[in-house]
């Protein structure tokens, strides 16, 4: 394959951390160990004192990364975030080819302009959800004038789940505009573990009798945790000694640990907080949960998966996608009930010998439809096939 140019375009880029970053992030890495040029070009907001000092050009993982200097909030940040990333654009226009924005909000709407402008390919990512629930999807499906936008700007969307294909067609963009690609996942980087997990939970001083559950994530509303604590202390009595770490921060914190307390499961759960490496957490772990009420496709379920764990999560978004109910993992219905959460649970913590057989199948499935040697390579080749039909 001949050497491609590519400029993702972000709201945000690392060190900033949510899942469109993280995902960003790895394949801007992956595409330069390849052989391709990349950069990025993301948003530095000058509001916030914390993030002032970020510099407007650096390089994280030997990628360039340009920063639009961002002021105000509302419209004054998106028209601040248009004409400087506009500017950015056309400064660096000889270092691309082809404009990948991850999201169909203001990188999407900036990509197309910039690409129309400057004679680029342009592709964009439709994560987040689809139209049912509060996402970029529902937002562009009350809005026309931004749906004819993007169907004449964009060269090609990317779906990374079946529902958000299956929407992007209600909402009147054409089957050859729509390609379904799901999320990447290292999966050199997230393997299973030589050591078993109670060796592991010793090491990181975490307690080692028993099974263990674990999330891994922001703690955020959409993240539905309340139903896994109460399906906790559902099962106190027949697992005595289960246990669940919570690897992650977020708002919804302080209202977990008070339920933690009102179930008397302060022994049981454990708050990890924030942490620069989720593995050796999974590796702790026997089981992963993931009860949202929406997602596009979780990078904690790639993960989850990718080190041979059995998951248990709600069927939205792509999980359906992945996980057939009862080989490599368990689908709960939309917004469960603690009772429906416990049963599922205590089906693989009663045959731990199906379970692993279902966390091998687990990796089996990423590796072979979401590792980036195969997710990577069709990212770009469907560049390389823009690029010929220029």
């Amino acid at each position: 394959m001949t050497r491609i140019s590519i400029c993702h375009l972000l709201l945000d880029y690392y060190p900033h951390t949510g899942g469109a970053e993280v995902q960003a992030r790895r394949l801007a890495r992956y595409q330069r160990e390849q052989g391709h040029s990349v950069c990025v070009i993301a948003r530095r907001r000058l509001a916030d004192s914390a993030e002032r000092q970020w510099p407007a050009r650096e390089e994280i993982d030997g990628v360039p990364v340009y920063r639009i200097p961002v002021r105000g909030a509302g419209r004054q940040a998106a028209l601040s975030y248009l004409a400087g990333g506009l500017w950015l654009l056309t400064r660096h226009r000889r270092e691309y080819q082809v404009i990948h924005a991850h999201m169909l909000a203001a990188p999407a709407t900036l990509g197309g302009l910039a690409g129309r402008l400057l004679g680029k390919k342009v592709v964009a990512k439709a994560s987040g959800g689809g139209v049912r629930v509060r996402s970029n999807l529902s937002d562009l499906q009350a809005s026309p004038a931004r749906r004819a936008w993007l169907r004449h700007t964009v060269d090609r969307i990317l779906a990374i789940n079946h529902e958000i294909a299956r929407d992007l067609g209600g909402l009147g963009f054409p089957s050859d505009q729509v390609t379904y690609l799901p999320n990447g996942i290292d999966v050199t980087a997230f393997a299973p573990s030589s050591d078993p997990p109670a060796q592991v939970r010793q090491r990181l001083g975490l307690p080692a009798a028993g099974p263990a559950l674990v999330f891994t994530g922001r703690l955020r509303p959409v993240k539905n945790l309340p139903p896994l604590l109460e399906s906790l202390a559902l099962l106190r009595e027949q697992f005595p000694f289960l246990c669940l770490f919570l690897v992650g921060d977020g708002v919804e914190q302080p209202r977990l640990e008070a339920l933690t307390e009102q179930l008397a499961l302060g022994d049981r759960v454990f708050f990890v907080g924030d942490v620069a490496d989720v593995r050796p957490y999974l590796h702790a772990a026997d089981i992963f949960v993931l009860p949202s009420l929406k997602e596009g496709l979780s990078n904690s379920l790639l993960e989850a998966m990718a080190v041979g764990l059995p998951v248990v999560a709600t069927a939205v978004g792509g999980a359906p996608d992945l996980i057939e109910d009862g080989v490599n993992g368990y689908l709960l219905p939309p917004d469960p009930a603690p009772e429906q959460v416990a049963e599922t649970l205590a089906a693989l913590l009663r045959a731990p010998d199906r379970a692993r057989e279902m966390g091998r199948r687990a990796r089996q499935t990423v590796v072979e439809r979401c590792s980036f040697e195969v997710v990577g390579q069709k990212l770009l080749t469907l560049y390389q096939e823009l690029l010929e039909a220029s």
